[in-house]
């Protein structure tokens, strides 16, 4: 009788010693370890966690994760979209024989009257920007649009000012129904061919400022042609509406 008492015993034991180490083995993997005096199979007993900093750090770690990917969508830097549009004459109005260029909710004129050229610019039919000019002999002020597509109420417009050639880009900042006279790119592309330096320009935003930068090409100062530089050599930051350059 005894005897098989003890082999039923034993049964039991063993019986209840494989599921605990394949429970144990789940809690492990879960990041932390339950154990129990073996002698006391069948008894309430006060069970201690092990490997509890283990799991305090696996689930810092998880935490951290989301909040660096949340973090990264509203910080991420983001590329503009360049857009050169082309122009249409105006055939009558107070614009007449201006030349108009649009975009989205956005006209841009560019015209000659009273012997003056002028730029305006209207957004949702309110006029946002003036510019009269009646010193320089440009003869083109021709506009090209860097649009955000992540932050549409963000855009640059690069103005390109010019006669037989580039004489640099008057920048102007456009935030949701104002626009803001910002500064001037003082170079152009050094080709026969009369390229833009809107054309090889990028511009990328960094939450509140801008970067605009250039491929690697020779350029020339446009206030003085002598002096050349290779586009990848010059960056311009645009922050709190005013541009800086940054030379390499």
């Amino acid at each position: 009788m005894n005897s098989k008492r003890h082999t039923t015993h034993n049964i039991k034991q063993m019986g209840f010693s494989g599921l605990r180490r394949f429970c144990s083995r789940i809690k492990v993997f879960l990041g932390g370890y339950e154990c129990a005096p073996k002698t006391q199979p069948f008894h309430i007993v006060n069970r201690c966690v092990q490997f509890k900093k283990k799991s305090v750090m696996r689930q810092i770690f998880i935490q951290l994760f989301f909040i660096s990917i949340i973090f990264n969508s509203y910080s991420q830097s983001n590329e503009l979209k360049m857009n050169r549009c082309r122009p249409v004459r105006v055939e009558s109005g107070e614009y007449k024989d201006f030349n108009l260029y649009h975009f989205k909710d956005i006209d841009f004129y560019f015209g000659i009257n009273s012997f003056k050229k002028m730029i305006r610019i209207i957004k949702n039919n309110t006029e946002v920007f003036a510019l009269n000019d009646s010193i320089s002999d440009a003869m083109t002020y021709v506009p090209t649009l860097f649009s955000n597509t992540k932050d549409s109420q963000s855009l640059i417009l690069l103005v390109e000012i010019a006669t037989e050639f580039s004489w640099g880009q008057l920048v102007i900042l456009i935030e949701q129904d104002k626009a803001y006279r910002c500064g001037f790119i003082d170079y152009g592309v050094d080709m026969k061919d009369e390229s833009s330096i809107a054309l090889i320009t990028r511009v990328i935003k960094h939450n509140d400022k801008f970067e605009i930068s250039f491929k690697d090409t020779l350029l020339y100062q446009s206030s003085n042609e002598t002096n050349k530089i290779r586009g990848n050599r010059i960056k311009y930051i645009l922050e709190n509406h005013k541009l800086s350059v940054l030379l390499n």
